[in-house]
């Protein structure tokens, strides 16, 4: 969103409200936030209410995460709008979560029907909980989904969750403490999903969400499915808690030594790991990389491998500080090898 304009609208509980972001009155740039960089950070302006609590008058802001998890192909984040001029003694009157676009959804004829992918990335919201030592907070943590496109279901988790002070936007939000994992489990239709959240692990330092349940929805993005994006909520539990967010993630990239060919050693990055030059299986590009085996007999980079259900390795480029200029060709070359691979199993 950075350096450009375009218009959001919101669902309040009074109406709807539509805003402007970017142009000569407002700003779209890159900052850290929740411990994330490569967050875009913009004022909103509102241009029309229909909900008679938010006047014309009135601004906010949002922030959106896509670059915070490499997305390419879709964005989530969160939102705030006040009721009055967008100044420091304006409290934000609504604040909600947004995901995914239109534009980069995949169509359903281009969903895959069998096999699975797994996807990790981010998820960013809001904590309320009534009558405790922190009573409101924003948060950011991990989410990491498992799509059986056989089945056409889903399941997945956000875990890792900290949580932040709302009084300060900058890079310097107050850490608050942690807050339960969320279990979410959804069904596919065409290449859209939607299902439940649940509390799952112990509770959390500075919010405790335990027995609140909720609801998850969203979509495939990419042109076969390479992301995916969608907002979350849970309520209720012990505590009465309210919690709302949105959360994005890319599927890993395919990096087994059994997926390759013509394998050579192409270098060394700075911090210790081997870069190779290869073809997958059946490709036609070479492309320069890591290798899933290397990685895992490395514990500082042993978590960025992730194992699909028959074993087969892929890596999260992200979670290393290497991003390969050609990523999308090679995870595109990568899951061709992958289903090339599969069919020699059986």
């Amino acid at each position: 969103m950075a350096g450009f304009t375009g218009t959001v609208s919101f669902t309040t509980p009074g109406g709807t409200v539509t805003a402007q972001y970017g142009g000569s009155g407002n700003f779209a740039h890159d900052v850290t936030k929740l411990g994330q960089t490569g967050v875009t950070k913009g004022d909103l302006t509102i241009t029309s209410s229909t909900d008679s609590a938010v006047t014309t008058a009135g601004g906010g802001s949002f922030e959106d995460y896509a670059g915070a998890v490499g997305l390419a192909y879709t964005s989530f984040g969160v939102w705030s709008i006040a009721p009055c001029d967008n100044n420091s003694s304006c409290l934000p009157k609504y604040a909600g979560a947004f995901a995914g676009g239109q534009p980069g959804q995949t169509p359903t004829s281009s969903m895959p029907t069998t096999g699975s992918a797994t996807y990790t990335g981010g998820a960013v919201g809001y904590v309320v909980q009534p009558n405790a030592t922190h009573t409101a907070g924003e948060f950011y943590g991990s989410s990491s989904l498992t799509a059986n496109f056989g089945t056409g279901g889903i399941t997945g988790s956000i875990t890792g969750i900290t949580a932040y002070s709302t009084n300060n936007s900058g890079s310097g939000a107050t850490q608050l403490g942690t807050v339960n994992n969320i279990g979410l489990t959804a069904t596919i239709s065409g290449s859209n999903f939607s299902g439940t959240t649940n509390v799952t692990g112990g509770a959390g330092t500075a919010f405790n969400i335990a027995g609140a349940t909720g609801s998850v929805a969203g979509s495939f993005y990419g042109p076969t499915a390479q992301e995916v994006a969608g907002v979350f909520s849970l309520s209720g539990g012990t505590n009465s808690v309210a919690v709302l967010g949105s959360l994005g993630a890319k599927q890993a990239t395919p990096s087994d030594r059994r997926l390759k060919q013509d394998i050579v050693a192409a270098g060394t990055l700075p911090n210790g790991l081997k870069l190779y030059s290869w073809r997958y299986l059946g490709g036609a590009h070479r492309f320069v990389g890591v290798m899933a085996q290397d990685l895992l007999e490395d514990r500082r980079f042993s978590d960025a491998v992730e194992v699909d259900a028959d074993g087969l390795m892929r890596v999260n480029y992200a979670r290393i500080g290497y991003l390969p200029a050609d990523i999308e060709a090679m995870r595109g070359e990568g899951e061709a090898a992958v289903a090339a691979y599969r069919g020699t199993l059986h």
